[in-house]
């Protein structure tokens, strides 16, 4: 599919969300797109998430990674949902003042348990975190 067929949607329900809203004076303000499914984000972390000298903190990495599974969970069943469990694995720095994508995608739906997986990539596509979810899909928040 290419790019001006994919249904674009910015996520706005939640404003103060730390991650993803956009009212939130000390939040990352993540821009989301539905993409067939997959939640999908453009990222470019400054100094003021650093870890260590020039890296991303990996609170911050992993906090990306579980936002972006939870909202492939939303745009996969419709329904919103918790991280019931979340694993990262660290396979590279994320280095601050650069571009990166991050994805997410629902990889089982087994009904109220949904099983997701999502990836921090560099501008050559190279995997620099990825992480794997249990959520539960919930009716309210």
């Amino acid at each position: 599919m290419s790019d001006d067929q994919v249904k674009k949607e910015t996520i706005r329900e939640y404003s103060n969300c730390f991650v993803c809203g956009q009212g939130n004076g000390r939040g990352l303000k993540l821009m989301l797109r539905n993409v067939n499914g997959r939640a999908e984000a453009d990222f470019t972390p400054d100094r003021s998430l650093e870890g260590y000298d020039g890296v991303v903190h990996g609170g911050i990495v992993s906090s990306l990674l579980d936002e972006v599974m939870v909202w492939s969970a939303f745009y996969t069943t419709g329904f919103h949902a918790v991280t019931a469990e979340l694993t990262v694995r660290f396979v590279r720095p994320v280095r601050v003042e650069n571009v990166y994508r991050v994805h997410g995608s629902v990889r089982e739906n087994k009904g109220r348990l949904i099983l997701t997986e999502a990836t921090i990539e560099n501008a050559s596509g190279a995997v620099l975190a990825k992480a794997g979810g249990k959520l539960f899909s919930v009716k309210e928040i």
